[in-house]
């Protein structure tokens, strides 16, 4: 026999279906807002680190000395007058390279980024005095490198640019330590950039992070300010 339904009973149907949909609704929002947040500013942001990270703390008038890997950072302590901390980390080979481009591979590359006494990463800081971010390479492609010196360069990755393009830094060299170093004003995302055909390892043995084989203030090649002069 069939049953009528009350109106009580029928309007429980829609409720229920109201119900579902403004859970999910608000799932999907929940979910988007989750994805945003772990989405980093920047191509130079430490969201998308890979590997090691080195971080130290930075206090205007003091030098610092910081390297993962083999990339070392040289921040002479009144290059900027700001206190946070600074890090360093290794980034995938080649990243960002233009589709098709024949002319440089980045084997090496690293991300250097500044936080603020917050945590905040600060995009934009001026620098007094240029600071530098150096690569060690081994004995035999350093030889290589003083017979062509042109296959070789320390590169910085102009984000701002449209299209954003790697652009080679003013180079430092530090025959002492087997480094190449580029002379930088700015922190964002750097490489050492060699022509294709350099296929011999370009690196020592990994170097422990937070331990960087870079000089003391007691080397006598050190120089007021955190520049280093063979």
């Amino acid at each position: 026999m069939y049953k009528l339904e009350t109106p009580g009973e029928r309007s429980r149907v829609p409720r229920l279906a109201i119900v579902i949909i403004i859970l999910l609704v608000v799932s999907i929002l929940a979910l988007v807002i989750l994805m945003g947040l772990q989405q980093p500013e920047s191509s130079t942001q430490a969201g998308s680190a890979e590997f090691a990270i080195a971080t130290q703390e930075f206090a205007p008038g003091e030098d610092i000395v910081i390297g993962v890997n083999n990339a070392s950072l040289y921040l002479p302590g009144d290059a900027i007058n700001v206190a946070g901390s600074i890090s360093i980390f290794p980034r995938a080979p080649n990243l960002f390279s233009p589709p098709g481009e024949t002319k440089w591979i980045r084997p090496l590359v690293v991300n250097v980024e500044f936080r603020d006494g917050q945590g905040k990463p600060v995009q934009h800081i001026t620098f007094a005095k240029p600071a530098e971010i150096c690569f060690k390479i081994t004995k035999e492609r350093w030889e290589d490198y003083t017979r062509h010196p042109n296959e070789y360069e320390v590169q910085t990755y102009s984000e701002e640019k449209d299209p954003p393009i790697w652009e080679p830094l003013a180079m430092v060299t530090h025959p002492d330590r087997n480094q190449l170093c580029g002379q930088i004003d700015h922190f964002s995302l750097f490489a050492l950039a060699t022509k294709p055909d350099i296929t011999i390892p370009l690196t020592e043995p990994t170097l422990t992070p937070n331990s960087p084989q870079g000089p003391s203030n007691d080397s006598p090649n050190y120089q007021s300010g955190g520049v280093y002069e063979p």
